[in-house]
């Protein structure tokens, strides 16, 4: 199952930004050091104002070390700037 989850995430290189809905928690720690490894940079998004702050303290957002924020909530209530500009999982 994890690798089917894996797959659904685009490879490092494709978009600087990827945005990840996932409300069951299915990004466990090991899919989550593997995708690190893979060259990703993580950010769990729990509230808007600290996750934009996070967000914003990580830029530029490249593709060779994208970053992946993972929110459990739906992607629509992100920031718009977050999500226009990120590749929605």
């Amino acid at each position: 199952m994890r690798a089917d989850l894996l797959a659904r995430i685009p490879p490092p290189g494709a978009y600087p930004l990827v945005l990840v809905h996932d409300p069951d928690g299915l990004l466990d720690p090991p899919a989550r050091q593997t995708l690190a490894e893979r060259g990703f940079r993580l950010l769990d998004w729990d509230e808007n104002l600290r996750g934009w702050g996070a967000a914003m303290a990580l830029r530029p957002w490249r593709p060779d070390a994208p970053l992946l924020i993972v929110s459990a909530r739906p992607l629509e209530e992100l920031p718009y700037d977050l999500w226009a500009q990120g590749h929605r999982v």
